[in-house]
């Protein structure tokens, strides 16, 4: 990914108020790309659905966006298939999952096992 994607997706997601659904999958934005990702969603305050398929943010990039669901309470929707994300980097996102507003979490095609059923019971 680009120094400069990241940020500008940081910036404009910080100063929208009118976008409801990013689709950003397959886009090579890995852990940086997720962390100023993150930094935009918990100051903003429209989007409802985040597509991030296929961008290999792992666990270090789904730790990143489990921090600003906290604060994202109004994203109902997100996408974090083929992310390469394990057991660990899935409990911070169940960690988050009372407090947050989504309804509908996709992570198909990740390194999950039993562990990943576990966090979520």
């Amino acid at each position: 990914m680009e120094s400069g994607i990241g940020e500008f997706l940081k910036e404009t997601l910080k100063n929208t108020s009118s976008l409801s659904k990013l689709q950003l999958e397959y886009n090579e934005l890995g852990p940086l790309g997720a962390k100023e990702i993150s930094l935009g969603l918990s100051l903003n305050y429209s989007l409802h659905s985040l597509n991030l398929k296929g961008n290999g943010i792992g666990d270090q990039g789904t730790n990143y966006i489990a921090s600003s669901l906290q604060d994202c309470i109004q994203l109902r929707e997100l996408d974090l298939s083929s992310n390469n994300i394990s057991a660990t980097g899935f409990a911070a996102i169940c960690d988050v999952l009372p407090a947050c507003g989504l309804q509908t979490l996709v992570c198909n095609r990740n390194i999950l096992n039993d562990e990943v059923v576990i966090a979520f019971s």
